[in-house]
């Protein structure tokens, strides 16, 4: 028989898959389904991650960053608004960039 192996998940740990998630191939990080996992497992370190997405999105210039937030957005704080466990505040820089988008795609033509 094996020794009972302790499951309980260290800050270290979580930051260093937060490192990885943040470095990895774009196809991997912006994998709602797989990004959503790592959340909900408590794996990732939301006010790293946070930072990291408001800045990838680079004031909208990086459309798969900014698409791939507005699906996070949407799944946590919509859809499933009730039954999530991430709130407003866990992606608060991400919304303020999304806002910030949204606000200077809806500005009219200066002339």
């Amino acid at each position: 028989m094996l020794p009972s192996q302790d499951c309980t998940v260290n800050k270290k740990d979580i930051l260093t898959c937060c490192r990885c998630l943040i470095e990895c191939r774009e196809e991997f990080r912006y994998n709602v389904d797989a990004v959503d996992c790592l959340i909900r497992s408590h794996l990732v370190s939301l006010p790293q991650y946070d930072l990291h997405l408001a800045q990838s999105m680079e004031s909208g210039l990086n459309y798969m960053a900014v698409s791939f937030a507005m699906q996070l957005v949407q799944l946590y704080l919509v859809d499933e608004r009730m039954n999530s466990t991430v709130t407003e505040s866990d992606l608060y820089h991400t919304i303020e960039v999304l806002a910030r988008i949204a606000t200077l795609s809806r500005q009219p033509p200066e002339g």
